[in-house]
């Protein structure tokens, strides 16, 4: 991971946004096709949790940080499903070799699992505490998020 500096939304979004009864899993393409762009243009086409290079929008979707099942307004934390400031591009992964990356692997956990995640790509100290090995492997100088990035 490394740090991403949000800019602010595309019109579209925000103008969808201010509609009544707008939800996330309505918005229209033309919409989310501008909140993608907008996310690949401040994070520079990387995907927000691997940092691989995305080459083409196709390749990419749009990553809830805070989950939409856990981040509703239900569940005693805020409602950020349509919260800019909570979404990021992400890539989908290793098409092909059944791996799970990304969102796809985090998607297989839950609140009682550890989500959710509390290393966070916006808050530079976090970023600043995480460092690479060798071998490949992504670990923080601090044990919640080392934890979180080793597991989830």
């Amino acid at each position: 991971m490394r740090r991403i500096i949000k800019t602010a939304p595309p019109n579209s979004f925000v103008t969808y946004c201010q509609e009544v009864g707008a939800r996330y899993d309505s918005i229209d393409s033309n919409v989310k096709h501008d909140l993608l762009i907008s996310l690949l243009n401040e994070q520079g086409w990387i995907c927000g949790y691997c940092q691989q290079r995305i080459v083409h929008e196709s390749k990419a979707k749009i990553e809830h940080h805070c989950e939409q099942t856990i981040c509703d307004g239900v569940t005693k934390t805020p409602d950020r499903r349509l919260d800019y400031t909570n979404l990021m591009a992400v890539c989908l992964g290793q098409d092909g070799f059944n791996v799970l990356t990304c969102d796809s692997n985090k998607a297989r956990f839950d609140v009682t699992s550890g989500l959710p995640i509390g290393v966070s790509p916006w808050i530079a100290a976090h970023m600043s505490a995480i460092y690479y090995k060798q071998s490949g492997t992504v670990n923080s100088l601090t044990t919640q998020h080392d934890g979180e990035l080793e597991q989830i």
